[in-house]
């Protein structure tokens, strides 16, 4: 008669044990962040498959000089980051776990990540045909909708006939459809297959808002016949309010305002910054956010003033502004904006402000994020 093995006395297999056996320095990090600890164990699964699945990334990071705990891991101002957005392109072709892919391309949305992006197109038209097709009507991690944000960065004239053929897909997840259309506005500032296609798809139950968004940002105040008419007549109540909004937006524009410029060498020496990226159009949402996180009011129309600044930008130029505020306390204090324009429909902007303040500006940029992933 064979001998019986051995019982185990760890019989602990949670995803939690199990993290903390395999990954006894990353289940350390959360242990000690208790705001970004998991309450709930399916979130234990996710990072445990995502701790696999991205080792070989990390340690080929470190190799060359990053030592990142996860891949979204927070890497501060300064840190060249060109060493993880090299790594993350060579690794998306072998990564087949949709949330580590995700949060691969995630790291290629960066504003630093574009030159390389741009120069890796082949590459993420080829991933973008399979994955469409791998996830169409079941994308629960979303990897198709930040893979549309990084081919949209990549894509050419020549890629509209499919960029079109994805965003018209309905298989697709609605926000994978509409990072596409939006990103057809540089495509569609003149007369052709682009703006054919987006006038078409402003009738679409899922993506018409976003059509409406791209049209009135590549044709301007050319756009003003046909925004005023979707707003009357359109049969999709979120079609007229997004004709609405963009004519209104469009007709203030004829007020050219300015802020004076200014240096960020002005700002006290202890003041730190972040930056994101976004369409110019969005300035007044992001000083609604910022203002509503520091709980104080900025100067009176310095909302339309910044977007008018952001919007009269030539691609490759920048400027900074320095606008001051007063808390609730009383305590005056200052925030930098440095505006650079990346392309003619999209805007970098650093931000600079007072350290006491990075929660309520970290706030405010997930809020500014949150709202681009629910349109």
């Amino acid at each position: 008669m064979t001998d019986c093995p051995p019982e185990t006395t760890d019989t602990d297999s949670s995803a939690e044990a199990v993290l903390s056996r395999e990954f006894p320095t990353l289940h350390a990090f959360y242990a000690a962040n208790s705001i970004l600890r998991p309450d709930r164990p399916e979130i234990w699964d996710r990072i445990l498959r995502v701790a696999r699945n991205s080792k070989p990334i990390l340690d080929e990071l470190r190799a060359r000089g990053l030592d990142l705990l996860r891949l979204e891991h927070y890497t501060p101002p300064g840190t060249d980051r060109r060493p993880i957005y090299v790594t993350m392109l060579e690794w998306l072709p072998r990564v087949q776990e949709p949330l580590t892919l995700s949060i691969c391309l995630g790291r290629l949305t960066e504003p630093g990540a574009r030159p390389l992006v741009k120069k890796n197109r082949e590459l993420l038209l080829r991933l973008a045909h399979e994955w469409n097709e791998r996830l169409a009507g079941n994308d629960s991690e979303r990897t198709l909708s930040v893979l549309a944000q990084c081919v949209m960065r990549a894509a050419q004239e020549r890629d509209v006939l499919q960029v079109l053929s994805w965003a018209s897909d309905q298989r697709l997840p609605t926000d994978a459809r509409a990072s596409y259309v939006i990103d057809l506005e540089r495509f569609a500032r003149k007369p052709g297959r682009a703006r054919d296609g987006l006038l078409a798809l402003v009738a679409d139950a899922d993506v018409g808002s976003p059509a409406v968004w791209a049209l009135a940002g590549a044709m301007k105040s050319e756009a003003l016949p046909l925004l005023h008419e979707l707003r009357k007549s359109s049969p999709r109540e979120s079609v007229r309010e997004a004709a609405a909004f963009d004519a209104k937006k469009l007709e203030a524009r004829s007020r050219r305002l300015e802020l004076p410029e200014a240096d960020a060498a002005v700002l006290p020496n202890d003041f730190e910054s972040t930056s994101i990226e976004f369409d110019t159009d969005r300035m007044p949402e992001l000083v609604s956010v910022v203002e509503e996180e520091i709980k104080a009011l900025l100067p009176q129309r310095v909302a339309d003033q910044l977007a008018l600044s952001a919007v009269q930008l030539k691609r490759g130029r920048h400027r900074f502004h320095i606008v001051p505020f007063t808390r609730p306390s009383g305590a005056s204090s200052q925030l930098g904006f440095r505006l650079s324009a990346e392309d003619e429909d999209a805007v970098i902007v650093e931000l600079h402000f007072d350290p006491t303040l990075r929660g309520a500006i970290e706030r405010a940029l997930n809020r500014l994020l949150a709202n681009d992933d629910r349109k």
